[in-house]
């Protein structure tokens, strides 16, 4: 997708796919979606968007309530003034760069860049690197050699860095989620946010973080 300044965006759903960057050096990989539609929880909207890919369906029939009427609390309650959700997916940090800070930094980037008037929530998924089927494959090899007690003490420790940010469980998900306002960070004022207009990202892979 192509935009320049006289471009509007109503409806649609962009995957994000960006390598992370800090002061010129690598320091890891992030993913996510952007999806802006009415009524994200209904038939049209998944047809529309979130059937675009496999791994953007699981997210949709997972965050589905057990009735099929809407989302899972709070998603429903956050979408249902600004129906926009930001994803995201993973953020995998290079084992030298944590505890530096920096996952909240990535957080903060993502919200400088994509979070617009549009999004209502923010959601974030807490599976560990290890479990992934997909996105952290570079990572796997070094995590698979942990014990199932450093596992859980590591998720533990990650669910508890993203609710100090300001996210809340999803019950029954992966997922956890945050109105932007929770979040207390300054989001996209413009529309449309950086990573959209700059084909050089998109050809290297990279997004306009760091």
């Amino acid at each position: 997708m192509e935009l320049d300044d006289e471009d509007e965006f109503d409806e649609g759903i962009i995957e994000i796919d960006a390598t992370l960057h800090a002061d010129g050096r690598r320091v890891g990989i992030t993913d996510g979606f952007y999806l802006c539609t009415y009524e994200p929880w209904g038939p049209r909207a998944f047809l529309e968007h979130w059937d675009a890919e496999g791994w953007i369906c699981g997210c949709y029939e997972e965050l589905m309530n057990e009735e099929r009427t809407g989302f899972r609390e709070p998603l429903q309650r956050l979408v249902a003034d600004s129906s926009g959700i930001l994803c995201i997916r993973l953020i995998a940090l290079d084992e030298e760069h944590r505890r530096r800070g920096l996952g909240r930094e990535v957080l903060r980037q993502w919200l400088g860049t994509w979070c617009d008037f549009r999004i209502g929530a923010v959601i974030i998924h807490t599976g560990l690197l290890q479990h992934r089927h997909a996105g952290a494959e570079e990572y796997r090899d070094e995590l698979r050699g942990l014990s199932e007690e450093d596992a859980v003490a590591g998720w533990n420790k990650l669910v508890g860095h993203f609710r100090s940010w300001g996210f809340h469980a999803i019950p029954g998900t992966p997922y956890m989620a945050a109105s932007p306002k929770w979040l207390g960070m300054e989001g996209a004022c413009e529309w449309p946010p950086a990573a959209l207009v700059d084909d050089f990202y998109r050809a290297e892979g990279e997004g306009p973080f760091f």
